[in-house]
């Protein structure tokens, strides 16, 4: 995926060249590889182009069982899914608490790698 990355960046950063100011959004699901591109593009792009990065919601959420099952305690004693599940249904803010959660966990020292 990097090398794909890569060849993506370096179009992107010609069109940049060649229409300075133009605005940069890199549009992506939620796949393993979420962070290749963005890091491509911040290694190729001019630093004051800053990108806009759009990630489809619905598809992020469905990793967010495995990143439970590696932060929380065996059985999710706290019931951390259905409380990101009660997040996602009353407003799509909500990932930005489920995220802030696993962050403060995993600052703790609680879970494994995500």
């Amino acid at each position: 995926m990097d090398k794909l990355a890569d060849r993506v960046a370096a179009d992107v950063a010609w069109i940049v060249h060649t229409h300075p100011g133009v605005p940069v959004h890199c549009v992506q699901d939620a796949g393993p590889e979420l962070r290749a591109l963005p890091q491509a593009l911040a290694r190729v792009l001019p630093a004051e182009t800053v990108p806009v990065v759009l990630v489809d919601f619905e598809h992020l959420m469905g990793y967010l069982d495995e990143v439970v099952e590696a932060c929380e305690p065996d059985g999710d004693p706290r019931d951390m899914k259905g409380w990101y599940m009660r997040q996602r249904a009353e407003a799509i803010g909500g990932i930005g608490l489920i995220l802030g959660g696993f962050k403060v966990a995993l600052g703790r020292g609680e879970g494994g790698a995500v």
